[in-house]
């Protein structure tokens, strides 16, 4: 560490490190799984299992597919659910879309469900890419919200 005096005033300078620090792959924990836990299968229903460190317990863990109670597992399965059926009515109405990021003026489409409104909405961004949000093309995104509201689609 070097050390300079400015106007009486000693300074202690850190020095700069020279190579950027490596990224590290962040990993779920296994606390608070106390021996038993909720996961969601792959049909889309709920398991109930003791970790005894077998394979299925290990793949759990590494994507975050662990829940201490029935009722956060049940929360995960409507959003994982939503996520899909989303996902697959974006692929039957606009088969070929793909946001492109790197045109900002285009707009990026994207339905919510708006708590205070107690409906859903649809609203775009041009910079932003939400990891949990499905983009559509703004016509595909109004009707699906038109639907949604009327009760003629649930996700």
């Amino acid at each position: 560490m070097k050390t300079i005096t400015i106007d009486g005033i000693e300074y202690k300078l850190t020095p700069v490190p020279t190579e950027a620090p490596k990224p590290v792959q962040w990993e779920p924990k296994r606390t608070g799984l106390d021996g038993e836990y909720y996961y969601l299968t792959a049909s889309g229903g709920l398991g109930y299992t003791k970790y005894t460190g077998r394979p299925l317990d290990n793949k759990c863990l590494s994507i975050g597919n662990h829940f201490r109670t029935e009722v956060e597992a049940q929360e995960a399965t409507k959003q994982v659910r939503q996520l899909l059926r989303l996902r697959a009515y974006v692929r039957e109405f606009a088969p070929d879309y793909k946001p492109d990021w790197a045109n900002d003026s285009e707009q990026k489409w994207h339905i919510h469900f708006d708590e205070q409104a107690k409906k859903w909405s649809h609203g775009n961004n041009q910079f932003m890419r939400n990891v949990t949000t499905v983009y559509m093309p703004e016509c595909v995104a109004k009707e699906l919200v038109k639907k949604l509201n009327s009760g003629e689609v649930v996700l």
